[in-house]
């Protein structure tokens, strides 16, 4: 338990030294941020929803590999539903690296219930590892 607070606190402080008050990264190839759905299209959005996010603090170029992760920061929503669910179903990465896309989905896994909120606070993460991916050649 020791050496899991212990990696804890030292992934902590990576992530508090990465970012400063404009939360602009100190280091390369990074971004965090939060999206912030917008309560209006919330209550109306049917079964998916596009929200997009530029991608400008990362200093990406066309060619890096991407990886991202989110979080669900904060929600608020009425307590009349007997059923919530959201869901982070697609992102793609648009325009050379510049624009992310995501697409939300508000529909139980049976795809029978819509759920509704009215704000939602998502945090995330995009990282590239600074060479794109490639299949092997055969040696």
């Amino acid at each position: 338990m020791k050496v899991k607070l212990t990696i804890l606190f030292f992934c902590l402080l990576l992530l508090s030294y990465a970012q400063n008050e404009c939360a602009e990264s100190r280091l390369q190839k990074l971004q965090t941020g939060e999206i912030l759905l917008n309560p209006n299209d919330l209550g109306n959005a049917g079964t998916n929803k596009n929200f997009y996010e530029m991608l400008d603090r990362g200093s990406f170029v066309k060619d890096d590999y991407l990886a991202y992760a989110f979080a669900l920061a904060g929600f608020e929503t009425a307590c009349s539903q007997t059923f919530y669910s959201l869901v982070v179903d697609t992102v793609n990465i648009e325009a050379e690296n510049t624009k992310m896309r995501i697409i939300v989905s508000f529909l139980n896994r049976a795809g029978d219930q819509l759920t509704t909120w009215t704000k939602v606070k998502l945090t995330y993460l995009v990282i590239s590892s600074l060479r794109r991916v490639t299949a092997a050649s055969p040696g």
